[in-house]
């Protein structure tokens, strides 16, 4: 558009006087008064669906909190059954490792109840004796016996402490392992 035409102000018409007509359309009269029932119908009708579906969306909640708890409890259920057979296993090879421990306690006792510094310097000291001449032999017995005692006592303690130790040590351990599964 290479040009423009731009104009402001007013105009008024006058072709004549005015009249009234009526125009027949064929609309029924009461058409307002039943669209205005068709309206309130529908308004009603919504109004008891937003009622429906409050309710609906409570017992929706209500049954995914149901599913819920269900799943929550069988789940914990079976981690508690899961627990106890664990707990009963461990408790079942504790006992197990305690009667072993006993054999080998047993076995350890009747291994040690043999030793005695006694009998392992024995040899030495007769071997060590038996060359002193007869006076002093008779000394000398009596001192290295004295002595051999002593150490003998000292020996037996020791084999006795130890032995205690290591059974406390693995006695201890398994009650451990029983308190951290509790």
């Amino acid at each position: 558009m290479a040009s423009a035409l731009y104009v402001k102000g007013s105009i008024a018409l006058d072709l004549g006087s005015q009249e009234y007509v009526t125009v027949s359309t064929a609309i029924p009269s009461d058409i307002g008064d039943s669209a205005q029932l068709a309206i309130d119908q529908v308004n009603i009708a919504l109004a008891n669906l937003s009622g429906t579906l409050a309710t609906l969306k409570s017992e929706i909640k209500a049954a995914f909190q149901d599913a819920i708890t269900t799943v929550e409890t069988t789940i914990n259920d079976k981690v508690d059954d899961i627990v106890a057979q664990v707990k009963s296993l461990i408790e079942q090879g504790i006992s197990e490792v305690s009667s072993i421990m006993d054999d080998v306690s047993g076995d350890l006792d009747s291994a040690t109840s043999g030793l005695s510094l006694d009998s392992l310097i024995a040899p030495i000291i007769d071997g060590i004796t038996g060359s002193i001449p007869d006076p002093l032999k008779g000394i000398v017995q009596e001192l290295v016996s004295s002595i051999s005692s002593k150490l003998g006592d000292a020996f037996d303690s020791l084999i006795s402490d130890m032995l205690g130790k290591i059974m406390d040590r693995n006695s201890s351990a398994a009650a451990s392992a029983v308190q951290k599964i509790e």
